[in-house]
């Protein structure tokens, strides 16, 4: 059967080739030809049965499968690849299947619907797909708009910590501290304290120093959980100062801090516009040496506005 003339289906036979075969397809759809689709099972060439059945099948057309032999799928596992439709798998045999799913025919074919039902769901692991192209593919799946592939560090950027869990439980990875630092850069709380959680270690004072300018109370809070003796230090300390980070300096004063901040902390927090914040801190204190400290910030402040 030839289409010709002013007809949409104009080189379609028997003896098309499956890419030309697709294209009418294509055409057929997007004019609504149903009475067409339909047919289509019955004109065709084998492979060109299997793939129409394998493309659309769970889909608006609703294929039969009784439509395609199972001879036929044996001998088309290319037609099946190419329609890369993972709603096919459950009418194929576990032989077929596991030839259907082979990381090379995969491969071949960019089959990347049908890669992304291999264990490990629908956002595949690296370690998971280590044997395919990976940057072929991950180059595929940004063209069709899928989920690009996830490592350890993309999950920590999208501070997605379901993923996060699954790598450290079902992955042996173990994070060290410059994952901490991504998740700060990231602004990846959550993931932070799933991290700090799984490590059970103090981090170093610099990623500490950087969660108090940050007023990352909760962060700290998870720090102590893991290690109880764990306070900060005289650093760590004069970091909150300077910030005026109130929540923090009233969390040490709560768990008996006895650090007294250094001149140098004073006025930075003068210089960095924080010194009513850190006054009201210091005067309602319970710690008369904190009170104690009230005037001679106060006497920062008022040298620093008579120079302006």
């Amino acid at each position: 059967m030839v289409f010709a003339g002013s007809d949409p289906y104009q080189g379609f036979s028997e003896e098309c080739t499956l890419c030309d075969f697709q294209e009418v397809v294509k055409v057929a759809m997007e004019h609504g030809d149903v009475d067409f689709l339909e047919a289509i099972p019955f004109m065709g060439s084998a492979e060109k049965r299997v793939w129409y059945f394998a493309k659309h099948y769970g889909t608006m057309w609703g294929m039969d499968p009784e439509l395609i032999l199972s001879d036929d799928l044996e001998q088309n596992v290319p037609a099946i690849t190419f329609a890369d439709n993972p709603a096919v798998l459950p009418f194929l045999t576990e032989s077929l299947r596991s030839i259907v799913m082979d990381p090379g025919n995969l491969l071949r074919y960019d089959a990347a619907n049908l890669a992304f039902t291999l264990p490990g769901g629908p956002e595949l692991p690296a370690q998971g797909v280590e044997h395919l192209a990976v940057i072929r593919n991950m180059k595929l799946l940004r063209e069709r708009k899928r989920r690009v592939l996830v490592t350890p560090l993309t999950a920590i950027q999208k501070d997605d910590t379901k993923v996060i869990r699954y790598f450290l439980k079902c992955n042996n990875w173990t994070p060290d501290q410059a994952f901490l630092y991504v998740a700060i850069a990231c602004n990846a709380w959550e993931s932070l304290l799933v991290l700090l959680e799984w490590m059970k270690e103090v981090p170093s004072n610099g990623f500490i120093i950087q969660l108090v300018k940050r007023d990352r109370l909760d962060a700290l809070k998870a720090i102590r959980s893991i290690s109880p003796d764990w306070k900060p230090n005289y650093d760590q300390f004069d970091a909150a100062i300077s910030h005026g980070h109130v929540d923090i300096l009233e969390w040490c004063d709560s768990i008996n801090l006895k650090i007294i901040p250094s001149m140098e902390a004073l006025k930075s927090a003068v210089e960095l516009g924080q010194a009513e914040a850190v006054m009201q801190f210091l005067s309602t204190s319970t710690s008369e040496q904190y009170r104690r400290l009230v005037p001679i910030l106060s006497t920062i402040q008022s040298l620093k506005e008579s120079q302006i």
